[in-house]
């Protein structure tokens, strides 16, 4: 946690060197959320959807980042959270960075068909999802099948040992440090 706040901090800094960049304005809202800032958060991730339209920067992973983050809060509701994720499911189509906290949230939610759906979903998009491999894999074990999830895991290692998996990735799932 205490990387959130250092996090926070850094880019709070960085807004005021480039307020007009609606990536710092979401990190700062992601960091707000995870160190339980949740109105600061919203304001973060409204301010970059504004930011990022008169730019003229596309806002789909703007409402996957925030619809992600409601997602594995229990704060907001569930609502909003779907609601993010389908506006940025409708402005760029299905992905597995949406779909992988489709299926989380509906695993804490105790919809376990839903969310093997979304989970399966996610691997279908994209096989090497590390986020949807790392939760599906949690989500395995906690309804009891788990030869499946040391599959996951085992895929999910290979993957992590892997250099060119490891290269600058286009979205990092946000990972609290015990969840892997």
């Amino acid at each position: 946690m205490l990387t959130y706040w250092r996090a926070l901090d850094l880019y709070k800094l960085l807004t005021d060197v480039v307020p007009d960049d609606p990536e710092v304005l979401a990190y700062l809202g992601r960091c707000y959320a995870r160190t339980g800032q949740w109105d600061e958060s919203e304001q973060a991730f409204e301010q970059a959807l504004i930011v990022a339209r008169k730019v003229g920067v596309p806002v789909w992973w703007i409402y996957r980042d925030w619809g992600h983050i409601l997602a594995r809060f229990s704060f907001y509701s569930e609502a909003e959270a779907e609601d993010r994720l389908a506006k940025a499911v409708s402005l760029h189509g299905q992905t597995a960075s949406i779909e992988g906290p489709l299926g989380y949230m509906c695993w804490r939610k105790g919809e376990h068909e839903r969310a093997r759906e979304h989970f399966e979903t996610a691997l279908e998009l994209e096989e090497d999802h590390e986020y949807t491999l790392t939760y599906y894999s949690k989500f395995l074990v906690s309804i009891g099948e788990e030869q499946r999830a040391v599959k996951l895991r085992e895929r999910l290692k290979v993957l992590q040992s892997d250099t060119w998996f490891n290269r600058a990735k286009d979205y990092v799932g946000d990972y609290d440090e015990e969840d892997v």
